[in-house]
């Protein structure tokens, strides 16, 4: 490199002056490196500077990175409030009937799907007797006193007067008594719908999963 740079200076290898010519391209060469060292710098920073939130990007963002996300399993509860899905199966007390209900958190009150066989008195309290179908078809008669009367309201029908009752109901390992009003729901794929009367405070919902947890609640007293 010396002897190229001293040639286009007008040098020549013969004579005394070879090493003087190689001695001259020599510092020509190091002062030429030490003035354009910083700017190459410089550049490979400004360089590394925009590439490394690519490279970041591309770490994390499965899009970039060709990685699929792995949906991860919900937990088991949260501060205190059981996780279930937007269907679960859920256990009637006293007679444990087994029911595929579903979570409706859009409804205030719950709804179950029964037939009326009789309304009578007894002590002076309005009972009522009625017919409910549980998991697999199976037929159970229950009797239980008319906690009260409900008004349900539907756009283009006429106001119908429901009788509740307060049915204890197991879902997870939370028995709780709630009011529950007569509907027909013959045809849906869900004899029980749960509302938020029954939901507050003890559970938190992912409207993706079903069946989250199973009816494990024994002879505990309801909550």
């Amino acid at each position: 490199m010396a002897e190229r740079i001293f040639r286009n200076c007008g040098g020549s290898r013969r004579g005394i002056w070879t090493p003087v010519a190689y001695t001259f391209g020599f510092l020509v060469a190091v002062s030429f490196c030490a003035a354009t060292a910083p700017r190459a710098v410089a550049a490979a920073d400004r360089d590394n500077a925009v590439s490394a939130p690519i490279k970041l990007a591309q770490a994390t963002d499965p899009k970039l990175s060709g990685i699929k996300a792995s949906a991860e399993k919900p937990a088991k509860s949260y501060d205190n409030h059981i996780i279930i899905g937007a269907q679960e199966l859920v256990v009637i007390y006293p007679k444990k009937i087994r029911i595929r209900a579903k979570i409706d958190t859009g409804a205030k009150s719950s709804s179950i799907d029964a037939r009326i066989l009789e309304r009578f008195k007894r002590g002076g309290v309005d009972w009522v007797r009625f017919q409910v179908i549980g998991d697999k078809n199976s037929n159970h008669i229950l009797e239980l006193p008319v906690a009260r009367s409900v008004n349900i309201r539907r756009a283009g029908t006429p106001r119908d007067v429901r009788p509740a009752v307060i049915m204890r109901i197991c879902l997870g390992t939370v028995a709780a008594d709630v009011l529950v009003n007569f509907a027909e729901r013959q045809g849906l794929n869900y004899r029980l719908l749960l509302g938020r009367d029954f939901l507050k405070g003890r559970f938190l919902v992912d409207a993706e999963p079903s069946y989250l947890t199973r009816p494990s609640c024994g002879d505990v007293v309801a909550k």
